[in-house]
């Protein structure tokens, strides 16, 4: 309850499809979750999976599980070092460098780093809301990334929230 509260700033509204969840994904990295009714899972060469939502007018929600194979711990040093490798990805692409929020969970005794940023397009329907869980797994390091355009982000809050308190770890990883 307080890992929805704290990080992902529950909306009190539950979307009756938004909420509603249809099956479970557990991870080779030692993690599980479970996923909203209506979404597509994919397995892809950049993500271990991805999660794709409904389309609407902002385009298709996503939700990826990117699995890197280098174990970081969270220290403030290696998460500053997420943030500036966040930084220079968005300068390489030639995008303008958002601020990026950044705040601590735990959720199912696991620490959890969270950032959340902006990515403005050209106009505001193009704009999306992105946010990022980062932890260290049995055999790396696990990114959450939910992301969604801005204007959907109210109706997407609610699955994302579910699915990042529904996040479990097998016992070793405690």
């Amino acid at each position: 309850m307080r890992f929805r509260m704290i990080v992902l700033s529950a909306i009190a509204v539950v979307f009756s499809l938004a909420s509603v969840h249809a099956g479970e994904y557990a991870s080779p990295q030692g993690f599980k979750f479970t996923y909203p009714e209506g979404w597509t899972k994919t397995a892809g060469k950049q993500y271990e999976v991805t999660f794709s939502g409904p389309e609407s007018d902002g385009g298709a929600p996503t939700f990826n599980v990117l699995a890197l194979k280098v174990r970081m711990e969270l220290t403030e040093e290696n998460e500053k070092l997420v943030v500036d490798g966040a930084k220079k990805s968005f300068t390489a692409r030639g995008v303008t460098v958002p601020e990026i929020k950044t705040s601590h969970v735990v959720a199912d005794g696991h620490k959890l780093f969270v950032m959340e940023y902006d990515i403005q397009g050209p106009t505001e329907k193009s704009s999306v809301r992105v946010r990022s869980i980062v932890f260290p797994t049995k055999n790396g390091t696990c990114v959450l990334t939910c992301g969604a355009g801005k204007s959907q982000w109210a109706e997407i809050e609610p699955s994302y929230t579910a699915l990042a308190d529904s996040l479990k770890f097998d016992a070793e990883e405690k």
